[in-house]
């Protein structure tokens, strides 16, 4: 009977980047490691590295569980022998092979544990008999990723407009269907016109909702081999702005409404047994004379993805709108160094002299003491921040060479 001692006792596998894989469509992975003996010398006759991608489906409640072996690949990282050969601690075995660009990217259920792919390499070496053999095991994360030179076609802006009996509008996104977890997608929404008894736009709702289709085979007897499939969905973000249009305002009416992403969420998926897709709800409530409330809703599919390369945004967007850097500031001259100088020396001798002496005429003007007053020596002093008194006394004017925030 073989023997297995604890999953990393005795031997160890090293994966570059952590075990972290990232593929790309129709391209092929690169894959590489090692196995590395520690703590021990030890005899081995053979050792062997495997690579199984499973497929798992659990829909609870009902009976219904698949457990799929989507993936498979072996190294034999000794050459054959009928004898056993003696190894000191430390000593490495190298493999390296392609893995097809084809494989589905690892996923886990983070609700209910109702799906996953996951990828598990196990290294295990065969020892002599009566001693139990070295096996450890190692989790490997394979992430889909998307060239921006194949989705130029999606990145294009896509404007659904429609006339309605309430009301002329269209909804639109600026930068394509295709969008990365954490990003922030903006949403450009016009309304032209509307009918007389619509008093006024009272919200606008955005809702971004993934989509998930589960389907699987029974494994109570009886019932095998009959298929079951499952559709849950829910929201990963929603926003809503109740102040989009006061009454009174002029059409036509635009504004740009901005939908944050989640750092993690599910991406597109597309396989037998799971499929995850994105969809991007709009809707907008009007609010008419009879008081009732009237919802115009639009929908877009929306591809979630990693990709290589950042999107370029339109500079117009106000998602990019944000501080100006610290490194690209922080030497900018909040002062005018001229303006402020009265400032600074009235300062200076106040600090140093008593009130009765910063009084009078002498002590208060350096250069009628025969005092050099030199801008590049004392450009320090510019650092002191104005109390809220000499601000309000109109005493110093600070020159506005700090960019603007728009």
């Amino acid at each position: 009977m073989t023997q297995y001692k604890q999953p990393g006792d005795g031997l160890r596998i090293w994966l570059p980047d952590n075990g972290q894989i990232i593929s790309y469509q129709g391209e092929t992975i690169p894959f590489q490691g090692s196995v590395i003996l520690e703590n021990r010398v030890a005899r081995i006759k053979k050792i062997t590295v495997k690579l199984e991608g499973r497929m798992k489906v659990h829909l609870q409640g009902t009976g219904y569980k698949n457990d799929k072996l989507v993936y498979e690949k072996t190294w034999h990282l000794l050459p054959p022998s009928k004898s056993y050969r003696r190894f000191e601690s430390g000593q490495e075995w190298h493999f390296s092979g392609e893995l097809p660009s084809s494989l589905p990217p690892s996923i886990i259920d983070q609700d209910g544990g109702q799906y996953a792919i996951v990828y598990q390499l196990k290294a295990i070496a065969e020892r002599p008999p009566f001693q139990p053999n070295f096996s450890t095991k190692r989790q490997v994360h394979i992430s889909r990723y998307l060239r921006m030179s194949a989705a130029t076609t999606r990145l294009h802006p896509q404007v659904f407009r429609d006339l309605t009996d309430l009301m002329e509008y269209g909804v639109g996104l600026r930068t394509g269907s295709i969008w990365r977890p954490g990003s922030t997608i903006p949403i450009d929404i016009h309304v032209f016109r509307t009918r007389e008894d619509v008093v006024r736009l009272r919200s606008v709702r955005c809702r971004l909702n993934s989509y998930v289709f589960l389907s699987c085979e029974s494994t109570k007897a009886g019932k095998i081999g009959s298929a079951q499939q499952k559709r849950q969905g829910r929201t990963l973000a929603y926003l809503r702005d109740d102040h989009v249009v006061r009454q009174g305002i002029p059409l036509p009416w635009k504004k740009t409404e901005l939908l944050k992403i989640p750092n993690h969420v599910p991406v597109d998926v597309n396989t037998a047994m799971i499929h995850i897709k994105h969809k991007l709800k709009v809707s907008i409530v009007l609010l008419r004379e009879s008081g009732q409330t009237e919802e115009i809703i639009t929908s877009f599919p929306i591809i979630i993805n990693n990709m290589d390369e950042e999107v370029v945004r339109d500079d117009n967007s106000e998602e990019d709108r944000q501080l100006p850097a610290y490194h690209e500031t922080h030497s900018s001259t909040l002062c005018d160094p001229l303006t402020c100088r009265p400032v600074i020396l009235s300062t200076s001798t106040n600090s140093s002299h008593s009130s009765s002496d910063a009084s009078s005429p002498s002590s208060s003007n350096p250069e009628a003491n025969g005092e050099q007053y030199d801008l590049q020596e004392n450009r320090f002093l510019l650092a002191r921040v104005p109390s809220y008194k000499t601000v309000g006394s109109n005493r110093c004017s600070i020159t506005p060479s700090l960019p603007a925030y728009d």
